[in-house]
C-alpha cells in the first residue's frame, strides 16, 4: 500500500512539471494543411517572380470537367460540367476543338488541352 501511495506522489510530481511546459511550446510556423508551391525556395532571388508564374500556371490549367462524349465526326458533342458543346462552341474561355474516343481537346489562348472523362487523361 505504502509502495503503491509513493509511485502515485512520483507520477503525480512527474505531471505536475509536466503541464506547465505543454503550452510553452514554439508556436506553429506554417499551415500544415496549405500545400507547398513545388519549385520555391525561401530567399531565392527567382522566388519573388515565382508566385506570378504559379498563378498563371494554375489559370492555364482547364478547370472543367468532362462527364460524357459522343463521337460523330463533325457533329460531335461533349457533355461538360453538365453543358452540351459541339465542336467549335466555348465554355468558360475554353474552345472545344476534337471530341476523341473517352476525351476532348480543347484550346484557350493559345494552348491546347486534352480533358478525358472523369478528369483522366
Amino acid at each position: 500500500m505504502i509502495r503503491r501511495l509513493a509511485a502515485y506522489a512520483v507520477a503525480l510530481s512527474f505531471t505536475a512539471l509536466a503541464l506547465p511546459a505543454l503550452g510553452q511550446g514554439r508556436a506553429l510556423q506554417h499551415d500544415p494543411f496549405v500545400r507547398p508551391a513545388v519549385g520555391l525556395v525561401p530567399g531565392n532571388a527567382s522566388s519573388a517572380a515565382a508566385p506570378g508564374r504559379l498563378k498563371a500556371a494554375l489559370e492555364a490549367t482547364p478547370k472543367l470537367n468532362l462527364q460524357a462524349v459522343l463521337v460523330a465526326g463533325a457533329h460531335s458533342i461533349a457533355n461538360v460540367d453538365g453543358v452540351m458543346l459541339r465542336v467549335g462552341e466555348s465554355l468558360n474561355g475554353y474552345r472545344l476543338l476534337e471530341v476523341q474516343h473517352r476525351s476532348a481537346v480543347f484550346e484557350k489562348n493559345g494552348a491546347k488541352f486534352t480533358l478525358g472523362i472523369g478528369g483522366a487523361k
